[in-house]
């Protein structure tokens, strides 16, 4: 793969437009280069957008709202003193997931957008499974699923999404700002993520080149 280091978001959101459905973000990587060594995830071309100093900022002092840049990590917001305080439940959500290692690495955008995922997505061929490669047949359906989907799963998917942080913010009537090669937008973050539907390769809300800038909550 080649790799390019974006400048600004508007930067990295031309970069992704013009490379292609190849093209991957990299923010902290935890997730990305987990699936890249299993050949999950095979990036033609990577955008790296961890020098975007406008993203990486957070602030829980404001009297109307918390605001968290997409690149901030999650063991710094999970440290801050007013959301152990005020806001346990993210905080928690945060310090409660990974280890501290990968805490230290991973993006609160990174972990929004984590891949829903179970072993037959992870294990490659011979398993099927229609998020990997869509139409190939959902081999969990049939196979050892005890963890699975109970509620929102479909004919094509029963994978259950793995963040905690994404739960506590619908909670909290969180939203997310993005940029794409639309301008910008905001998502109530409680629409963020698809139901798997005849679709499960498609998790999200986010349009082609779509980059979140923010997450915001009131």
């Amino acid at each position: 793969f080649t790799y390019q280091k974006a400048a600004t978001a508007a930067d990295a959101v031309s970069a992704i437009a013009a490379g292609g459905a190849g093209t991957r973000f990299l923010a902290g990587g935890t997730t990305l280069y987990d699936l890249m060594k299993l050949n999950v995830e095979v990036p033609s071309h990577i955008v790296d957008i961890n020098s975007l100093s406008e993203l990486q900022a957070f602030d829980t002092s404001g009297s109307n709202e918390l605001v968290f840049g997409a690149l901030a990590r999650m063991s710094d917001v999970a440290a801050d003193p007013r959301l152990i305080r005020d806001y346990p439940a993210l905080s928690e959500s945060l310090w409660r997931a990974a280890s501290q290692q990968l805490r230290n690495m991973a993006s609160l955008g990174g972990n929004l957008l984590q891949r829903t995922r179970c072993a037959y997505f992870r294990g490659g061929e011979p398993f099927a499974c229609n998020k990997r490669k869509p139409g190939s047949g959902c081999a969990a359906r049939e196979g050892i699923n005890r963890g699975h989907a109970l509620l929102g799963g479909s004919e094509s998917c029963i994978a259950v999404y793995p963040g905690d942080f994404a739960v506590a913010l619908v909670a909290f009537d969180a939203k997310v700002d993005v940029i794409g090669p639309g301008g910008r937008r905001t998502i109530e973050l409680e629409h963020l993520h698809r139901e798997p539907g005849s679709t499960p390769h498609l998790e999200t809300m986010l349009e082609p080149g779509e980059l979140i800038l923010r997450i915001r909550v009131p």
